[in-house]
């Protein structure tokens, strides 16, 4: 039996400044309540500090619940009931259970109100997507296994605020999830994914032995906690064995281990720990969470150019522009959805696609062309995205220019220039209506 006894402020004097929260335990016993009442009223007229004990709780473990409310009239304190919170973690209750993160979901969901989603563009989203959401329930998760129905709800209301959808919204997504969760090397976005807490990581346990793996092995093996080194010193892997080896899955996994021991060379030293994924032999999260991803996520294209000299709102159009997952009416009529013409409104000479939209279109190559004439820059008609990479590519121009100019090119559109000696570019929300001065 345990006494437990959790305030909001007492004893903040004696506890680390990084502790509001003291808590004290001890056997159950009338004797102790009655030392605990007198410790603190020794420390009040000690110090001047009084203990609340209106925002103080009681709680006994394995204790009748008649002796739990004596005490606590006794010490005039509440009762503290399990579940509760304690510096942030939760303490007596099933995390097995989906309704024990509902505290975790509803955390998340008020850092996506509605006016944030509205007020900012898709850059700020990204930006409160990496830093801020994708770090919220981490706490939690370290120490409790998540169901598998909370990271996919959770996984559910990042893709709404990202697409600029509200939490079961019908509209359409033009984006896959799994897209923007890819890191940047393998053509995403490199947006954290929560649904890494799926996976189970199984290290080697000390004293486990070199044959516990091989089972066939292990059942020959007189030396059941036999070591490496102790192994290798023999004449043989099967010398200590109780038989020969008879063919079958016995041969096989000897085959297996003699090959697996053959690269090793034992120094003179103790052992330690080394994490292959690093070359320093020192654990990373970083390290580990690229490997899971890159497991469990598709690579979707080529590395994503990242300009760090432009809006981030700027280099997921670009991306977006890659991918073609643009709202174009020919994606439009992919869809299934009934629309009067797929032609470009602007144009009227070709089907309005991504392609056609930022690199065929003669609104579009008239703009580009102002630009390059704008920064002297010798223009060249393209067809295609990688057609435009390889022009950005092959121009001469300093390292920092040419990424400054490439952040400029690719959205002409939305850039607007003030001044009378350049010119002003309009757009609004539909990609199709532009107004050029």
């Amino acid at each position: 039996m345990a006494l437990v006894v959790l305030s909001r402020q007492p004893w903040a004097a004696l506890a680390p400044r990084s502790n509001r929260h003291p808590l004290a335990t001890g056997q159950w016993s009338d004797r102790n309540i009655n030392t605990l009442i007198h410790v603190l009223d020794c420390f009040y007229r000690a110090s001047g500090l009084r203990m609340n004990m209106r925002k103080s709780k009681i709680m006994g473990v394995h204790v009748e619940g008649g002796k739990v409310k004596h005490a606590a009239s006794k010490l005039g304190c509440l009762i503290l009931n399990t579940p509760f919170s304690y510096l942030g973690s939760k303490v007596g209750g099933s995390m097995s259970r989906v309704q024990a993160w509902k505290e975790v979901i509803d955390k998340v969901k008020s850092r996506l109100s509605k006016w944030k989603m509205k007020a900012l563009s898709i850059g700020g989203r990204l930006t409160l997507l990496k830093s801020v959401l994708g770090s919220i329930p981490i706490f939690h998760m370290s120490i409790f296994r998540v169901p598998s129905s909370v990271l996919h709800t959770l996984e559910s209301i990042r893709s709404h605020f990202f697409n600029g959808h509200e939490v079961g919204s019908n509209k359409a997504t033009w984006v896959k999830w799994n897209s923007v969760l890819t890191a940047k090397d393998s053509g995403g976005l490199g947006v954290s994914s929560t649904m890494r807490f799926m996976g189970k990581i199984e290290a080697w346990v000390p004293g486990g032995g070199v044959l516990k793996d091989c089972t066939a092995l292990y059942a020959l093996e007189n030396g059941k906690s036999v070591n490496v080194c102790t192994k290798l010193s023999d004449p043989s892997m099967d010398y200590s064995f109780r038989r020969k080896t008879r063919g079958g899955a016995e041969q096989v996994q000897l085959d297996a281990l003699l090959e697996l021991v053959s690269t090793v060379n034992l120094v003179p030293m103790g052992d330690r720990w080394v994490w292959t994924l690093e070359s320093s032999g020192e654990f990373s999260v970083a390290s580990l969470r690229k490997v899971i991803d890159e497991k469990r996520l598709p690579s979707v294209c080529s590395k994503t150019r990242w300009v760090k000299y432009v809006p981030i709102k700027v280099n997921v159009l670009a991306w977006k522009i890659k991918m073609d997952v643009l709202p174009t009416r020919l994606n439009i009529s992919r869809r299934g959805i009934d629309i009067h013409s797929i032609s470009c409104p602007i144009c009227d000479c070709g089907v309005e696609s991504s392609e056609h939209l930022f690199f065929r279109c003669k609104l579009t190559r008239q703009i580009a062309r102002k630009i390059s004439l704008w920064w002297n820059v010798n223009y060249e008609d393209v067809n295609s995205y990688d057609e435009w990479i390889t022009w950005m590519v092959s121009l001469r121009l300093a390292a920092k220019s040419k990424l400054m100019f490439e952040g400029l090119d690719v959205k002409p559109r939305l850039v607007g220039t003030s001044g009378s000696k350049t010119p002003i570019l309009f757009c609004c929300k539909s990609s199709s209506l532009l107004v050029f001065h």
